[in-house]
C-alpha cells in the first residue's frame, strides 16, 4: 500500500490503529498486574483485539517501519499518535 500524501482518512485510520494497539498494551499490563481469574474474563477481548492488529499490520508499517516515498507523513503520523493518546488518557479518568 502507498501511503505517500496526507489526507484526513488517514489520520482517522492512523488513529484507530493506534488506539488498537494500545489497547492490546493495556490488556496486556492488565494481565500483568491482575490476578490469574481474569485472564478467563479477559480471552475474547485479547483475541478481538489482536485480530484488529493484526488486520492493521499494513498501516503499522507504514506508519512506523517504512522508509521509502510510500510512507505515512510524519505529520499523519504523529497526529494519530497524539489523538489515540489523549482518547486513551481521558478513558482511564472516566
Amino acid at each position: 500500500m502507498e501511503f505517500g500524501v496526507e489526507s484526513p482518512m488517514f489520520l482517522l485510520l492512523g488513529t484507530l490503529g493506534m488506539l488498537h494497539l494500545f489497547c492490546l498494551a493495556t490488556a496486556f499490563m492488565r494481565l500483568v498486574m491482575t490476578s490469574r481469574e481474569d485472564v478467563e474474563t479477559m480471552g475474547l477481548q485479547f483475541v478481538i483485539t489482536g485480530v484488529l492488529v493484526v488486520l492493521n499490520w499494513p498501516l503499522y508499517e507504514g506508519m512506523l517501519l517504512r522508509r521509502d516515498k510510500g510512507k505515512m507523513p510524519m505529520t499523519v503520523t504523529v497526529n494519530s499518535f497524539v489523538l489515540a493518546l489523549s482518547a486513551c488518557t481521558c478513558v482511564a479518568f472516566l
